[in-house]
């Protein structure tokens, strides 16, 4: 099982500048890719590596090096070990989802938040989705920029999306990226860039270069505070059903101050 949590733990380490793992990647990666973002100053706000929490929820989870915090648990998810947050959450009245409080942005040139999915089994005769973002409000979900992980119609894809299209957001189309059963872990990463009011969406591959798969414009009028999760149809049809979130983290690329005048 440690196979699946390789690609994002080569990833916090390319974040947090971990040199024996870097040196690792390849040579000639992309200039979209990690290795360019740690050159631009990207750093660390937080991780979790789900496969390695415990307690009784969501909530009970803490990341490195800031300890941020989840505002909810989500019915249905508990902590399997090497394998993630699991998510079996039945359909309920409302969309469960839980909050991120993140620091102060206001020096913010893009906020990142990395999502690794270390595997999933999904019956195809429902549709269901999970949304990774980030949003405006601590106490409920309000989304600014997210992307959507689907399963529909046999087929799994992922959506970039924005609100609203009425506030000047725009979102793309649904890409296929698998089947109701995969069994190897899928990086992405989601940039926000709060003053080009621009977001994008990758994939991470395992040498750390940015596939990206699409990207879109903000709405001027939101402004981003936490990191949020939102879980949407029913992920307990069967007793097999099953999504393995493996690890969460959120880094950020500060403004540069202006150099003084001589």
């Amino acid at each position: 099982m440690k196979t699946l949590i390789t690609s994002f733990r080569w990833i916090l380490g390319a974040l947090i500048g971990c040199a024996a793992i870097v040196a690792h990647a390849q040579e000639s990666a992309l200039p979209e890719s990690l290795q360019a973002l740690q050159a631009r100053g990207l750093r660390v706000v937080g991780t979790f590596d789900f496969s390695t929490a415990s307690g009784p929820g969501l909530t009970q989870a803490r990341s490195q090096p800031v300890a941020l915090r989840w505002t909810h648990d989500i019915p249905g998810t508990t902590f399997v070990a090497d394998r993630g947050l699991r998510v079996r959450a039945p359909r309920g009245d409302q969309d469960p989802a839980s909050m991120l409080p993140l620091p102060d942005l206001t020096r913010a040139a893009a906020v990142w938040l990395f999502v690794q999915l270390n595997s999933w089994s999904f019956d195809p005769t429902e549709s269901k989705a999970v949304y990774f973002g980030f949003g405006q409000r601590a106490d409920r979900f309000s989304g600014v920029v997210q992307f959507r992980l689907r399963s529909a119609g046999g087929q799994v894809d992922v959506t970039y999306e924005a609100l609203r299209a009425n506030e000047g957001a725009t979102s793309g189309r649904p890409i296929t990226i698998g089947y109701p059963d995969q069994s190897e872990p899928m990086n992405f990463a989601l940039e926000y860039q709060p003053a080009q009011q621009r977001y994008a969406l990758y994939r991470v591959h395992a040498d750390g270069a940015l596939e990206l798969l699409g990207e879109g414009k903000s709405s001027p009028v939101r402004v981003v505070r936490v990191a949020q999760m939102l879980v949407r149809g029913n992920f307990a049809t069967t007793a097999e059903e099953y999504l393995d979130v493996g690890a969460i983290g959120v880094a950020v690329i500060e403004n540069q101050p202006s150099a003084p005048i001589r």
